[in-house]
């Protein structure tokens, strides 16, 4: 059908697919190329200003005809550009088309670009060959920078997946090959990503060294990017020691940062570590709005670990308050994703954060299934900072199922490894749970028992260590009045400041509330009003598993009982149960995704 403009005798309008269909394929493969190429070169020649606005058609002509010069200009354009918008579905397809295109000299710097990619939207083991092609492929060219940025992409996705020890082998590799060819914003990165490593393994002056080595080496070059990763792993080590307000402030100067830089993969991992020091504060309204913030972001770049640690984290704080089945729900999906990317230490968190959601439900059993688990795959990294802290909790566990010999056993090594790696935390609770245990297990008497823990008051540093102390000895002779009294006022107290629901319920067993009265209301926070997020996460009976987007089917086999070393495997079923209501762990830390 004609078009009625000035050239209508050349312009045609098809006005069904199938008509334009067989037009187009009655023509000559080697004319259809050619008018491919024209229209193209038209697109160039018209709109020399304006291309990028024409890409996607520059892309589609160029494609389909026999200009592989062109080609290769304009699937690289697209391909980064993708990239940058996080459209990542299309960069890796501009990425592959491009490849068979390049000499495999030219090929390393894309491999690395498209290994990139894949590793975000969690294709760790294509990222992984990506990586260690252009590794090769610079290796036989002896380009020693590209070299160093290869293995330090490898050691980073190792670090990822939690093992530790070929990541600071390959990093090490990286900081050598950066330091012979002085190429100092390479090597900062590279400081960084050691860095991180020694910070999971519980090495924190180490770790310190090396982001202050590496803010003080990107602030000399101008590298903001740079700084706004020293600045937040500095402000990782202060959270991981309880330090909340200093690590705030360095959270809060790299969001800065991030909004500065306009990067919502950075921005999306700020708001997620602001949210962990909100929660550890009781401001549940400011941490839930901060990971719903974290969430949107990961999810809209198709950050697949970041949406992960975002629905765990939630996860996390639907344990504070008490409400084990949305809790359940959400660290179920988080391990779900943690198998699937191959991200161990994501795994263990998730069986430890799951173990803790059965435990609020009083399923004992359950608990200790999944905290053993977490335990076993804890040695396994090599993380003792945490495992002290997994060890302690699978104790309180043992202890709940009047296995005090395990409990003791478990709580003995905490003590040990806190004490090592300077937990202070974990040495104080765990040192109290001795005493109780030594009790259970008649190797002092009761009376012996009130005696040590008093003398731990000597030590508490906090009102929730003096609290903690005082509901023992309370617990371990009830006509201790004095310590009741004491414990309810300190978990009033600590309630009104952080209202979680192990305080709320302490105060209820030493309180006035074990009365019948009512315990404290929640106070109010500045900000919103708290809102559950999202709505389908926040099951009040049964937890129910349709809304995930995958379903978790594999199984992993691992030691049933850590603390005896005694091999029997077991799978990790992902079973919908339907417990009674207990109480709410301790306050722990959630995960901070890596700056």
């Amino acid at each position: 059908t004609p078009v009625d403009t000035p050239d209508a005798a050349l312009t045609y309008l098809f006005r069904h697919i199938i008509l334009r269909d067989v037009a187009y394929e009655s023509l000559a493969v080697a004319t259809r190329m050619m008018l491919h190429e024209q229209v193209a070169h038209f697109i160039e020649q018209q709109y020399p200003g304006q291309l990028e606005q024409h890409l996607d058609a520059l892309v589609y002509h160029y494609g389909l005809s026999r200009n592989e010069d062109r080609q290769r200009h304009y699937f690289a354009l697209a391909a980064q550009t993708a990239q940058a918008n996080y459209a990542n579905e299309t960069a890796i397809e501009h990425y592959q088309r491009l490849l068979p295109l390049l000499p495999a000299a030219e090929q390393g710097d894309i491999l690395l670009k498209l290994g990139e990619v894949y590793q975000l939207v969690g294709q760790w083991e294509n990222a992984e060959q990506m990586f260690a092609a252009a590794l090769q492929q610079f290796g036989q060219q002896n380009d020693t920078v590209a070299m160093g940025h290869s293995l330090r992409k490898l050691g980073t996705l190792q670090r990822s997946k939690g093992a530790y020890e070929t990541a600071l082998s390959q990093l090490q590799e990286a900081q050598t090959l950066f330091e012979t060819a002085n190429a100092q914003q390479p090597l900062a990165d590279t400081l960084q990503e050691m860095g991180i490593v020694y910070m999971q393994q519980g090495e924190f002056d180490r770790a310190l060294a090396l982001f202050q080595q590496c803010q003080r080496l990107t602030e000399t070059i101008g590298d903001k990017r740079g700084q706004y990763r020293a600045i937040g792993n500095i402000g990782g080590l202060y959270y991981w020691q309880d330090e909340l307000e200093q690590a705030l402030a360095q959270f809060e100067q790299c969001h800065q940062l991030a909004l500065e830089l306009n990067d919502r993969l950075i921005l999306s991992r700020s708001f997620g570590n602001i949210g962990n020091v909100y929660l550890e504060q009781g401001d549940l309204a400011r941490a839930l709005a901060s990971y719903s913030e974290n969430l949107r972001l990961a999810a809209e770049i198709g950050y697949l670990q970041g949406v992960s640690i975002s629905i765990g984290n939630i996860g996390n704080l639907y344990l504070a308050q008490g409400d084990c089945a949305s809790a359940l729900v959400c660290n179920t999906y988080n391990l779900s994703v943690a198998l699937e990317l191959g991200d161990v230490q994501g795994v263990v968190f998730a069986l430890w954060l799951i173990g803790h959601a059965f435990l609020c439900q009083g399923d004992h059993e359950a608990a200790a299934l999944y905290m053993e688990r977490a335990v076993t795959l804890g040695r396994k990294l090599d993380i003792p900072y945490d495992l002290c802290e997994y060890l302690y909790d699978l104790g309180r566990v043992y202890a709940l199922q009047n296995r005090f010999a395990l409990a003791q056993q478990c709580n003995a090594e905490a003590v040990e490894l806190a004490e090592a790696m300077q937990h202070e935390r974990i040495q104080f609770l765990a040192q109290i749970a001795l005493i109780v245990y030594w009790v259970q297990l008649g190797k002092i008497k009761p009376f012996a028992g009130v005696n040590e823990l008093r003398q731990m008051l000597l030590v508490a540093s906090s009102p929730e260590e003096q609290a903690l102390v005082h509901y023992e000895v309370w617990r371990m002779d009830a006509s201790q009045e004095r310590d009741r009294q004491e414990a309810a006022a300190l978990y009033h107290h600590l309630y009104a400041l952080n209202p979680t629901a192990v305080y709320r319920h302490r105060y209820q067993e030493n309180g006035d509330g074990i009365n019948g009265r009512c315990s404290p209301t929640r106070p109010a926070r500045r900000g919103s009003t708290f809102h559950h997020y999202p709505s389908n996460l926040a099951s009040t009976s049964q937890p129910t598993y349709s809304w995930l987007p995958r379903e978790c089917k594999r199984n992993v086999f691992i030691t049933l009982n850590p603390c005896l070393d005694t091999p029997k495997p077991v799978a990790i079923l992902l079973t919908n149960h339907q417990h009674e209501r207990g109480t709410a762990p301790a306050a722990f830390h959630s995960r901070r995704d890596k700056t």
